[in-house]
């Protein structure tokens, strides 16, 4: 996390990371980061547009890699 200069109800606020947010979108975190996240989330715009971005990247990581022929080729590149 970095520190934010935005003060919502008199506290500093810490921005989440990519890891953090990559995290919670792959669901690895436990329940508590989980919840913490998420109520971070709904106080922060910054970091909410960098989770959006983040699923929109993904997105089209998995459209892409949905086009890729799966068959991997023959060691030697011979077919057997």
């Amino acid at each position: 996390m970095y520190i934010c200069r935005w003060r919502p109800m008199g506290r500093l606020m810490t921005h989440l990371d990519d890891g953090r947010l990559r995290a919670l979108l792959d669901e690895e975190l436990g329940d508590a980061d989980t919840s913490a996240v998420r109520l971070h989330l709904a106080e922060c715009d910054t970091c909410r547009d960098r989770k959006t971005e983040l699923e929109a990247r993904s997105a089209l990581v998995a459209q892409a890699l949905g086009r890729l022929d799966t068959a991997a080729p023959p060691v030697g590149g011979h077919a057997a």
